[in-house]
């Protein structure tokens, strides 16, 4: 599937449906995508293109822009931990009185 000079579709090619969105200029695609796993828009290809690439290649300049913005983008990564606990209001106790 190593192809050089046109978009490497198929099996074992490293492309997402991200870089073929991309490729294309689909953007209603890539935002459902996006909502989706916002890391497929950073994977590279076989040929270490990443959706931004193919985009400029391509000829969408503008979704280039736009997801080379979105690559470099800070990004912090947490882990929200909660604890649920059931309690009861003191109406409730009161009312047993």
């Amino acid at each position: 599937s190593s192809t050089w000079r046109s978009s490497v579709r198929g099996e074992n090619s490293g492309q997402t449906p991200a870089h073929w969105a991309s490729a294309s200029g689909h953007v209603e695609a890539l935002e459902l995508l996006l909502a989706e796993d916002a890391q497929s828009l950073l994977m590279k290809d076989e040929r270490q293109m990443a959706c931004a690439a193919l985009a400029a290649r391509d000829g969408h300049p503008w979704l280039h822009d736009a997801l080379d913005r979105l690559g470099r983008e800070r990004v912090v990564c947490v882990r929200v931990h909660r604890e649920a606990t059931l309690q009861k209001g003191f109406g409730a106790a009161k009312e047993r009185e």
